[in-house]
């Protein structure tokens, strides 16, 4: 049984960098794949005679999305949970001049690496101007965030603050400030946003944000949800957040 896995472990990794470099893939390519497949049958071990069926799905013709009737069952079998990150990114990346919206995002004493890394490429995709870390935030420079963030945290302009307070009280003045957070006096997202230079503020997953943040921030804004949890995951709620401001924010300046 353990030979069977070994060899079905060496089939999954042989598609997984086929998958990697699939439009450069040769008909000897599929034709070693198919023939390693055919070979899964009779080996010991549960429903082996069903994966080496799955040669008939190897055509020369075959698409990246079609190839997937290959690896999945494949992960099936060996019990491989597939992160986010191990996604190929379907678009080709861009290299011309960043552009972005006067919106800058602070993530104040964030635990999780994954979060972090996920606010960079919501940050990316959506025209965040700048990421500002502080307390115990993760940092683009951990392997665990770039996995993630997948190359976004190059593209994100980001600063470690030491001091957050201090940070706020000298950008009251130019920047409107909104903490996300459920409090009382919390105004809905889809209020109306001011129409100038914004810092969006998310603080720890578990606890949230100090008094003394909520204090110098001018609002607080908060998700109105649904359903048993009544939340959404931080990285989550700054995609909505994130989105709904940029579109307020190009509506209002198509009407100027």
């Amino acid at each position: 049984m353990e030979s069977t896995r070994i060899k079905i472990l060496e089939l999954y990794k042989h598609c997984r960098e086929l998958e990697k470099r699939f439009q450069k893939v040769s008909a000897a390519d599929f034709q070693f794949i198919k023939k390693y497949i055919e070979d899964l049958a009779g080996l010991e071990g549960p429903h082996t005679d069903k994966l080496a069926l799955l040669a008939k799905h190897i055509q020369p013709e075959m698409t990246l999305q079609t190839f997937q009737n290959i690896l999945v069952p494949l992960e099936r079998w060996l019990n491989r949970t597939v992160r986010d990150d191990e996604f190929l990114v379907r678009s080709e990346d861009k290299h011309d001049k960043r552009s972005h919206f006067p919106l800058i995002v602070v993530l104040d004493h964030l635990r999780s690496a994954f979060n972090v890394g996920a606010f960079f490429r919501m940050g990316d995709g959506l025209g965040v101007e700048k990421v500002i870390l502080t307390g115990y935030t993760p940092t683009p420079t951990q392997l665990s965030v770039q996995k993630t963030s997948m190359g976004s945290e190059d593209a994100v302009p980001w600063e470690w603050v030491e001091n957050l307070s201090l940070f706020l009280k000298n950008h009251r003045a130019t920047h409107h400030i909104v903490a996300f957070e459920t409090a009382k006096k919390a105004k809905p997202l889809e209020a109306d946003f001011a129409q100038k230079p914004t810092i969006f503020i998310f603080g720890n997953e578990r606890f949230g944000l100090g008094p003394e943040i909520l204090e110098l921030c001018h609002e607080i804004r908060e998700i109105k949800m649904m359903g048993k949890k009544n939340s959404l995951n931080v990285s989550q709620s700054a995609a909505v957040g994130v989105f709904e401001w940029r579109r307020q924010w190009l509506n209002s300046n198509s009407e100027a």
